[in-house]
């Protein structure tokens, strides 16, 4: 009975947090922290894997505007509206999420970094079977399994974008795994030149040293020119995470020794001093240091290519 009370507890204390940041958005006010106008993202979709084997088993959704509905939409759709130049931002969220509230968390991401946003932009939200049944720790070994399964249908999501999509990927928990295991699916089966996208990593429940020379995702790298990996030390819930897979969890220990060409494109900020052992999204959302940084990376134009430097020789 008093674990049943403490679910209930927890699930009472997010809802009522999670409605907070949407009353804040609603009556406008988001910070504008760039004193720019807020570029609101021209489309917003969602794309669901639950009960998915194959890319052509997704289920997609675009948001009107007009009616505040979603609507029913392809993939090839979603492919066709893709445009050079403007930015895609795919969001996935971690463990313990219904469908339901994978749509209101993307939405309330999405209202976030549009005060920062400054040309236009897309937004995709990936919903995968995260849900809560069972015991904890059973959900969450299950789970891990969900997340790297369903990171092969995401890869694939990510090679059939056209290359001038700059794709900019955002995760929480269990979802910053699914990045790192789809991006490196994409580095190992993309031909050459790979892409170069840009990620950003919120508390990832992943093994430290999955990202090293060594670790199973450890191509990641090369597919993108910029990381975020954001970290807090003292996170009660990734304190857990070697019960789950033996070992201590990136995103509270942070990385180990990487290669060069890894640690030059990767961003580390430490949360602890600002969230505590919190471990929901929403917290760190909260933090404009957070929310900031991580707009700059999704949101800011890409890297022009360095100019050609005459040879010397001749």
């Amino acid at each position: 009975m008093l674990r049943i009370r403490k679910k209930a507890l927890c699930g009472l204390r997010t809802t009522i947090l999670m409605g907070l940041c949407v009353a804040g958005v609603l009556v406008g006010q988001t910070p504008e922290r760039s004193g720019l106008q807020a570029a609101e993202p021209e489309k917003l979709w969602v794309i669901s894997s639950r009960g998915a084997d194959t890319l052509d088993h997704l289920d997609c959704l675009l948001y009107c505007r007009k009616s505040c509905r979603w609507k029913p939409a392809t993939l090839q759709t979603l492919l066709n509206a893709q445009q050079p130049g403007k930015p895609l931002v795919i969001w996935i969220h971690g463990n313990w999420i219904t469908w339901r509230n994978s749509l209101r968390m993307g939405q309330v991401l999405a209202d976030h970094l549009a005060p920062v946003a400054q040309d236009p932009w897309q937004m995709l939200i990936w919903s995968w079977p995260a849900d809560r049944c069972g015991r904890p720790l059973r959900d969450a070994r299950r789970n891990a399994c969900r997340a790297d399964q369903h990171a092969q249908l995401l890869a694939a999501l990510l090679k059939k974008l056209p290359k001038q999509t700059p794709v900019r990927l955002v995760g929480h928990s269990y979802g910053a795994r699914m990045i790192l295991a789809a991006l490196h699916q994409v580095a190992i089966s993309s031909p050459q030149p790979l892409p170069k996208w840009r990620a950003v990593l919120w508390v990832p429940a992943v093994e430290y040293w999955a990202i090293g020379p060594a670790g199973r995702f450890g191509l990641w790298w090369e597919v993108v020119e910029e990381v975020l990996l954001v970290t807090n030390c003292r996170d009660r819930v990734l304190r857990g995470y070697r019960c789950v897979e033996k070992t201590e969890a990136l995103g509270r220990v942070g990385p180990g020794k990487l290669p060069a060409p890894a640690a030059e494109k990767l961003k580390h900020l430490e949360t602890a001093p600002l969230v505590g052992c919190k471990h929901s999204w929403l917290y760190l959302l909260q933090i404009p240091k957070v929310l900031d940084t991580s707009a700059q990376v999704l949101l800011a134009p890409a890297k022009a290519p360095l100019p050609m430097q005459p040879d010397s020789t001749h």
